[in-house]
């Protein structure tokens, strides 16, 4: 493994690394890897983004709508429909703010015009807070979208490995950070920012 690890990171982050797992800039163990992953993830520097070559996204909450808006603007979709679990008490609220919607139990589900997909789903999570609910799908043609809750997503579907890093990619560019790989290039790579104004850390196989 290799990291490219930027200058400005904390000097606590930095001393921590040193000190336990013996980090210099260059080729990483895999072990090593996986305690700076921890480190960030768990001990108070959850990071402010993290995509992975595996097409699994933790994104902070004010990222949502941007991302989707790139990966329909990339994709083009014919056909996008949303779906998520509702309470009987979002059912009702849903049912008095939202036309032409279905039910199958508690599921709801809607089908939308690719216009009208990011201003719906602009209300959906300011009215119902749905990237906090794990029962959020999100359809793009044979591209799905699937909600963990927390900002976590997954993607499967007819998609190929060069689109994906294409949206991600772009995605970036649009909130101006910087990729020094090529992603086609990386069999498995972790992208993570810790924060809005840091820079990119970059974790990524050199076989």
């Amino acid at each position: 493994m290799r990291i490219n690890l930027p200058d400005e990171l904390d000097k606590e982050f930095r001393t921590i690394i040193a000190s336990k797992y013996g980090y210099s800039k260059g080729a990483l163990s895999l072990a090593t890897q996986d305690a700076i992953l921890k480190w960030i993830l768990k001990n108070g520097k959850e990071p402010w983004l993290y995509i992975d070559s595996n097409m699994s996204l933790d994104i902070h909450e004010e990222l949502i709508l941007p991302f989707f808006k790139k990966v329909a603007e990339l994709l083009d979709p014919q056909k996008i429909s949303i779906s998520f679990e509702a309470s009987r008490e979002e059912l009702d609220l849903i049912s008095k703010i939202f036309e032409n919607f279905e039910l199958d139990g508690d599921d709801v589900f809607f089908e939308v015009e690719k216009s009208d997909f990011i201003p719906t789903l602009r209300q959906f999570i300011r009215v119902l807070k749905v990237t906090n609910k794990p029962s959020l799908l999100i359809e793009l043609d044979d591209l799905t979208i699937i909600g963990g809750g927390a900002g976590c997503l997954n993607i499967c579907g007819e998609i190929s490995t060069q689109k994906y890093n294409e949206i991600v990619l772009n995605f970036l560019k649009d909130l101006n950070v910087e990729v020094k790989s090529n992603l086609n290039d990386k069999k498995n790579y972790q992208l993570i920012l810790l924060n809005s104004n840091s820079t990119l850390i970059e974790l990524y196989d050199t076989g």
